[in-house]
């Protein structure tokens, strides 16, 4: 959530700045786009109700999860032409290093989610496991065991604040570069035009 405000916060800096979205078709083509779209819907069925409860999922689920990380990473890689994606790759290499190293989940300090309201969400109990009645989550509350735990979502934004959760180092990255991306994406089409009119002015 706190990427959607990122995002909308950018494009409001993006039109008071000039900008449209005629820079969108101005960046090319984004490479293996199926590949991360299938790797957010295989996201969202594996942590929704309706696929979260199943032993399977509870099963494979962190695999899977890892697996999805990976291959957003791979397409994010294929596309440096865009401004801000080496931002945002950045921040989701510190992201997967923390999910891959604790096992599929990102690591979360009882602490900051409890600061966030996020804790009964996160936390699944002994009972709930033995009759797998809990809905498999891609977060881990951290212990004395996690690993490389302050990549993990250590900084929370409070319950009473709007959209509250845990957010990592990896996240901040993701949604400065994604603000780079849209203010200069935005401001694409503005250069060319720019550029078209100095080129007819010294034409003519």
């Amino acid at each position: 959530m706190v990427l959607l405000v990122a995002i909308v916060v950018s494009l409001a800096i993006g039109f008071a700045t000039g900008g449209s979205l005629d820079g969108v078709r101005r960046i090319g083509r984004i490479r293996y786009l199926p590949l991360l779209i299938l790797a957010l819907l295989v996201q969202i069925a594996i942590f929704s109700p309706l696929l979260g409860r199943q032993p399977l999922i509870h099963d494979i689920g962190p695999y899977l999860h890892i697996a999805t990380i990976l291959t957003s990473f791979l397409v994010m890689t294929r596309n440096f032409h865009i401004p801000g994606m080496p931002v945002i790759a950045f921040g989701a290499a510190l992201n997967a290093l923390a999910i891959v190293a604790n096992g599929g989940y990102m690591p979360s300090p009882e602490d900051a989610l409890r600061e966030s309201g996020q804790y009964e969400h996160v936390h699944i109990t002994e009972e709930e496991r033995a009759t797998d009645d809990y809905v498999q989550t891609n977060s881990t509350v951290a212990n004395d065991g996690t690993n490389l735990r302050f990549l993990g979502d250590v900084i929370p934004i409070p319950e009473a604040i709007p959209l509250a959760n845990v957010v990592s180092l990896g996240d901040i990255f993701i949604d400065l570069g994604a603000a780079i991306a849209i203010i200069r994406v935005m401001h694409l089409g503005k250069a060319r035009d720019d550029e078209e009119n100095e080129l007819k002015r010294q034409i003519e």
